[in-house]
C-alpha cells in the first residue's frame, strides 16, 4: 500500500487582480503584490527565469514605475511591506507549494515571459479503459494518454479501489523528463508535493516520487474535483521538490493523432481486450458503480 502524506489543498488561482499584458494601468499595490510574489518565487519556489539578468526596470516601467519605488527609501516601500507580511500568512496558512502556485500565476500575469515555459505535451481530451482492467474484481484502472514523439504514453493512471478507501493517482512524466526524478530519488521512494493547475484552479497534495512516477492517495470524497482537474483541456503538473514542471494541452486535434497510433497498434490493444474511451463524468460514474456493485 502507498503511503499517505497528509492533507491537500484545492484553491482557486489568483486571477484578474492585475492587468495582463499591454494593460497602461496598475496600481501600486498590485505592483507591490507582484513583486514580493516574484521575490518569493525566485527565492524558495525553484522557478527558473528566462532570463536571469533581466533588472525588474524593465517590466516596471510599462506601467510607470521603477524598481526604486518599491525599495527601502522609495515612494511606495510601505505597500511592499504589507505585502510581504501577507505572504508570509499565506504560507503559514497554506504552506509553501500553493503559495507558490499561486505567486508564480500572478507574476506570470502582471509580468508575461518572465519565466522558462515548462515543456508542453499533447493529450487525448479523454480518459480510457483497458478491457483487461475491467475484468478485474479488486480495482479498476483509468488512463489518460500524451503523445511523446511518435509513442503514446500513460500520463494519468487513476485507480478505484473495490473496497479500500484510498484512492491513487499515479502521475507518469514524460520520457524527456524523467531525468530530474532519478537525480532527487536516487533511487529511493521519496517524499514530494505534487500540484495540478489549471488556469483557474489548483489542487496540491502531499505525496510520493520514484524514479519513474510521482503518485497521491485520497478519499472518495475528492474524487470528482481530482478527475475534473485533470480532464482539463490546460493543465500544469508539478512535482515540487523534484523541481519538476510540464504542461499538457488537450484537443481534438492531439486526440486524433494520438487514435491515429492507437489504430496502427490495435493488435496489441485487442489483446489486452480493447479500450473504452470515457469522459471525466463516465469515469466518476464508473468508478463509483464499480464499488458499489455486489
Amino acid at each position: 500500500m502507498r503511503w499517505w502524506g497528509g492533507a491537500l489543498f484545492v484553491s482557486c488561482l489568483m486571477s484578474g487582480v492585475v492587468h495582463g499584458a499591454g494593460a497602461s494601468k496598475l496600481s501600486p499595490e498590485q505592483a507591490a503584490n507582484a513583486l514580493i510574489a516574484f521575490s518569493i518565487v525566485q527565492g524558495k519556489c525553484n522557478k527558473a527565469l528566462l532570463d536571469p539578468n533581466v533588472p525588474m526596470d524593465k517590466p516596471l516601467s510599462r506601467y510607470g514605475y521603477g524598481a526604486a519605488d518599491f525599495m527601502p527609501g522609495g515612494r511606495h516601500v510601505k505597500l511592499m511591506e504589507a505585502a510581504s507580511t501577507e505572504t508570509a500568512k499565506s504560507i503559514a496558512t497554506i504552506g509553501l507549494t500553493l503559495t507558490c502556485l499561486q505567486a508564480v500565476n500572478l507574476v506570470e500575469q502582471t509580468f508575461p515571459g518572465m519565466y522558462a515555459v515548462p515543456p508542453l505535451w499533447s493529450t487525448h481530451f479523454l480518459w480510457h479503459i483497458k478491457g483487461v482492467d475491467k475484468l478485474r474484481t479488486d480495482k479498476r484502472f483509468y488512463r489518460r494518454f500524451a503523445q511523446e514523439g511518435e509513442l503514446v504514453r500513460n500520463i494519468f493512471v487513476l485507480t478505484c479501489p473495490k473496497q479500500d478507501q484510498q484512492f491513487e493517482l499515479e502521475v507518469i512524466p514524460p520520457v524527456s523528463e524523467l531525468g530530474h526524478l532519478t537525480a532527487f530519488t536516487r533511487g529511493r521512494e521519496v517524499d514530494t508535493s505534487v500540484a495540478f493547475a489549471s488556469p483557474n484552479r489548483s489542487i496540491v497534495s502531499a505525496g510520493r516520487a520514484d524514479t519513474v512516477a510521482g503518485w497521491i492517495l485520497f478519499k472518495e470524497e475528492l474524487l470528482p474535483g481530482i478527475v475534473e482537474l485533470i480532464s482539463q483541456k490546460d493543465l500544469r503538473v508539478s512535482l515540487f521538490e523534484a523541481g519538476l514542471e510540464y504542461r499538457f494541452s488537450s484537443d481534438m486535434a492531439a486526440s486524433e493523432k494520438i487514435n491515429g497510433i492507437f489504430t496502427a497498434n490495435r493488435a496489441k490493444l485487442e489483446s489486452e481486450g480493447g479500450m473504452q474511451t470515457l469522459s471525466s463524468a463516465d469515469v466518476i460514474r464508473d468508478c463509483r458503480s464499480f464499488r458499489s456493485a455486489k
